[in-house]
Parts: C-alpha cells; structure tokens; sequence
C-alpha cells in the first residue's frame, strides 16, 4: 500500500506478492523503521500465523518457505510479541530427522529439496536470537 515500500505502478506479473520483503527489516536488524511501522507490515502475516499456525510469507497460502519461520521468529522477537515462543515452538517442529530444514513446507510438511543449509542456517540464527533477546 506504499506505507513503506514504494509503489509501482505496473502490471503484476504475479497476483500474490512475496510477502518476505515485508519481513526482511528486522531480520537484517535495520533501524530505519520504528517498532510501530515493523509491526504495521508484518501484522497481515502474524495474523495468519495466529489462525493458521503457519509462517508463511504468502498470504492466503498454505505453503511456506523453509526460511519463512525465521522471518516470523525475528519479526515477533524484535516486537516482544506475545506469540514469539509459539513461533520458535512450530519452527522448531519443522526439524527433520536429521535436524534441518527442507526447501519449501505444505500444510507444515516438507516437500521438494530437504536438508537445505540455506533455511536451516537461516532458522538457527533466528533461534539464537530469540533465545539471546527475550526470556523464552
């Protein structure tokens, strides 16, 4: 809506938008925006979070990036919101047998790459900083 994000005026070339722009502020710790304009772009997809118990980026999805949790985590962390522990809780749940993340999440479940030390590296450094931020 170009509250901070400026808009282009173009045609979309896809009708859903990747919502992890609107998270990346706080995962890249940027002081520029107020806790007030973090909460207002990321309060869409942590009311999806509330109902759904899914961090995905897309809103309206039920389908997530392997790094969509860390976002959610880093953005309720730096916010002190009350469901930061309940987002550490699920990410952590996504874990697979060998202790990694996969590449994308269905309905909670991995599906296409597995064992991506991308999302993975991802996860564990918004586990930290959780664990480093606030009392869990």
């Amino acid at each position: 809506d170009g509250d901070l994000l400026p808009v282009v005026n173009r045609p979309a070339v896809h009708p859903r938008p990747l919502g992890s722009v609107s998270l990346l502020s706080a995962w890249h710790s940027f002081d520029m925006f107020s806790d007030e304009e973090l909460l207002r772009n990321a309060q869409p997809f942590i009311e999806q979070f509330e109902k759904t118990g899914e961090a995905s980026s897309m809103l309206g999805e039920d389908r997530a990036l392997g790094y969509d949790y860390a976002l959610m985590l880093t953005n309720l962390t730096r916010l002190n919101h009350p469901l930061k522990n309940r987002a550490l809780s699920v990410m952590l749940d996504r874990l697979d047998e060998v202790g990694a993340w996969a590449e994308y999440y269905h309905d909670g479940v991995p599906y296409n790459c597995r064992n991506r030390a991308w999302e993975s590296a991802i996860n564990i450094a918004a586990a930290l900083d959780a664990a480093q931020g606030a009392a869990l």
